[in-house]
């Protein structure tokens, strides 16, 4: 990853609203070959790869969702949130898409880098802002995010609490803070392709 040249400038933002985590929710039977690939990757990524999804969060090959990343050139992004009571993984297991969620603790040290994008709000979502520049990221809603859930606030601000880090092509094993809390043994090597 590279840093882009105003990176402290983001992890002042951080470090004011106490940000110390990012979040991804993931589905236990993907997390061997997320730590036999060497990280996460974009769902448009693993496809090109040839890496197998057992359970995408998501919705798979065909659904709303990755229609949308399409639709907005987001195919090649993995997302990450700001809360641990994600919206959507309560959708993914209600639809049956994922059964055993596990929460992956992400470095927000993908914040700073240069390909990275910032969304206001669920990035597909129809009015979302979305973008790579500091302005962009000071669009997020530091004070929503920060809440236990969304539906401590009304309407208008709910969608609010969902605003993403959109990262480009993939997280390696590395910016995983808790991969290794998970039985799963990880190689000194986890190959990358």
């Amino acid at each position: 990853m590279n840093r882009r040249s105003n990176w402290e400038d983001f992890k002042n933002i951080l470090e004011q609203n106490h940000i110390t985590k990012l979040y991804h929710f993931t589905d236990r039977d993907n997390l061997e070959n997320i730590i036999k690939n060497g990280g996460l990757y974009s769902w448009k990524d693993c496809e090109e790869r040839g890496i197998n999804i057992p359970k995408p969060g998501g919705g798979g090959p065909g659904s709303p969702s990755w229609s949308l990343d399409k639709r907005d050139n987001l195919e090649h992004y993995v997302r990450v949130s700001f809360t641990m009571n994600h919206p959507m993984m309560y959708v993914a297991m209600n639809e049956g898409r994922i059964s055993n969620p596990v929460i992956l603790e992400i470095d927000p040290e993908v914040i700073y880098d240069e390909n990275t994008k910032y969304a206001d709000r669920n990035a597909v979502r129809n009015g979302a802002h979305v973008g790579g520049s500091l302005e962009d990221f000071k669009k997020i809603h530091f004070q929503t995010i920060k809440a236990r859930n969304h539906f401590d606030f009304d309407v208008d601000e709910q969608p609010f609490y969902q605003a993403e880090i959109l990262v480009k092509n993939t997280i390696p094993l590395k910016y995983i803070k808790n991969i290794g809390n998970f039985g799963i043994p990880i190689p000194s090597q986890p190959q990358m392709l």
